[in-house]
């Protein structure tokens, strides 16, 4: 299938999956099942469908962390903010018009246990798209969900069927019946030719093509940045603005074994289990329970009797929730962004686009972190308004510019950063290096204004460095 080109979807934060998955550090990015990030797995599953170099959309505030699990083969396109999938597809569609490749469109949060049978749905979807069909891959159901769309197939075509109706995340008496009659769920996976993609979208969302043709850059390269134009697209999933409308649709069935990972309780599922039941990662102990999904991400955690419940233990957060009402999980999320707590979209402890930030201990009014910055990275350049930094180098050389002024540091030796000091780290060396940085004053993450950063982060962030 040398005329199909991945385009893997980068965005959404992934609320259901907090903590460990948050704005800063999204879905994508983890590795839940143990076989690397999913992203990873996703670019995994695409190699194996086509020699073609993949398209990436995400932030641009993650632009590294993209590249660095994408590679140099694949292409970044960027977006200032998300819009949804369907602007992010059109971006793809028209970078890409004069070659007219067959786009498939995949999300980089799933799970698909089957690469055989992913791969005979497609080929048979590519048959399809090449018709001029707008092809839509439906799975086959194992109950009634109701936190899924559904596709309900026509009439027969080569490999697939026409589309009848979409229907969106029905009841549960409604999903009984769409069940009965053979209804699939639809896995926001598509595969449709850029020219055919562009005329629909056209016909059903012009001032979506309109705003996000307004908004790509004049020259392409590796990583295409979409300018501020991108903001007035609409905010619309791909389905909804060309799927639903259009007459060329046609699904596909998947039978691959295929989750969307998007509570704990899809991702209990899709784990391998002991004897008694229980999915665990990392430092676990469990006694006397069964059914448990237990991570444990920096520290041993220890259950006994405890049965069908989610624990998950990050440096800053502990859930602990019934695995049948793991979705309230992001109501949980949405009751600490209310309350401006910075552990709904950031971790304290845990990987930065420059390399691992770990906190080591905090008390009022202070803290103490360890920091690693991987060679060639650097922190924003920022100030605080409210606290002061003292570093110690411990090993690395790495250059510090303290109000304009630069010099390179060797092992051992202490910088004091009072506040309102512009700062920031830079690791030009060939090994990384590894500071201990003392707080003193406000512990609060949104004290920062950000003066520069290569990483396209805001100027004031509830993340930090």
């Amino acid at each position: 299938m040398s005329d199909v080109v991945p385009v893997v979807l980068c965005g959404g934060a992934g609320t259901r999956l907090w903590p460990a998955s948050r704005s800063a550090r999204p879905k994508p990015l983890l590795d839940l099942l143990g076989d690397g990030s999913l992203l990873h797995t996703t670019l995994e599953r695409a190699r194996a469908l086509t020699p073609k170099a993949p398209w990436l959309v995400g932030a641009a505030g993650l632009e590294q962390e993209l590249r660095r699990g994408a590679g140099a083969r694949a292409r970044l396109l960027l977006e200032p903010a998300g819009r949804g999938t369907a602007p992010a597809v059109a971006a793809v569609a028209l970078q890409t018009a004069a070659e007219d490749p067959l786009l498939l469109v995949l999300p980089s949060d799933h799970h698909v246990a089957d690469q055989t049978a992913l791969a005979a749905a497609v080929t048979a979807g590519a048959t399809l798209a090449r018709e001029g069909r707008f092809v839509v891959f439906g799975v086959r159901p194992t109950h009634p969900a109701t936190g899924f769309g559904w596709i309900v197939p026509g009439a027969p075509v080569p490999g697939g069927h026409a589309v009848a109706r979409f229907v969106e995340k029905p009841d549960a008496a409604r999903a009984e019946g769409l069940l009965a009659q053979g209804g699939l769920w639809n896995a926001g996976i598509f595969l449709v030719r850029a020219r055919v993609l562009l005329e629909e979208l056209e016909a059903h969302a012009a001032p979506l093509l309109a705003a996000v043709r307004a908004a790509l850059p004049s020259r392409s390269g590796a990583t295409c940045r979409l300018g501020p134009a991108f903001l007035d697209s609409p905010d619309l999933a791909l389905d909804v603005a060309v799927a639903e409308r259009t007459t060329r649709a046609a699904v596909v069935p998947l039978d691959a074994g295929w989750s969307d990972l998007g509570t704990w309780q899809a991702l209990w599922e899709a784990s391998p289990h002991d004897t008694d039941g229980n999915a665990t990662h990392g430092d676990v102990v469990a006694v006397g329970s069964s059914g448990n999904l237990v991570r444990a991400e920096h520290r041993l955690v220890a259950v006994a009797g405890l049965h069908d419940h989610v624990v998950v233990e990050t440096a800053d957060a502990v859930l602990v929730v019934p695995r049948a009402a793991s979705e309230q999980t992001r109501a949980v999320v949405g009751r600490l962004a209310d309350a401006a707590r910075a552990e709904a979209a950031s971790a304290i402890t845990g990987p930065r686009p420059w390399g691992q930030a770990r906190l080591l201990d905090a008390g009022p009014g202070w803290a103490v972190k360890r920091l690693e910055v991987r060679p060639g990275e650097a922190l924003s350049l920022q100030v605080h308004a409210h606290r002061a930094e003292r570093w110690v180098v411990v090993s690395g050389t790495p250059a510090v510019e303290l109000d304009g002024v630069v010099r390179t540091l060797a092992p051992g030796e202490v910088v004091e950063v009072p506040a309102g000091c512009a700062h920031r780290l830079v690791n030009d060396g060939t090994v990384p290096a590894c500071l201990v940085e003392v707080q003193l004053g406000s512990p609060d993450e949104a004290d920062i204004v950000r003066l520069d950063d290569r990483y396209g982060r805001p100027t004031t962030s509830l993340t930090d460095s």
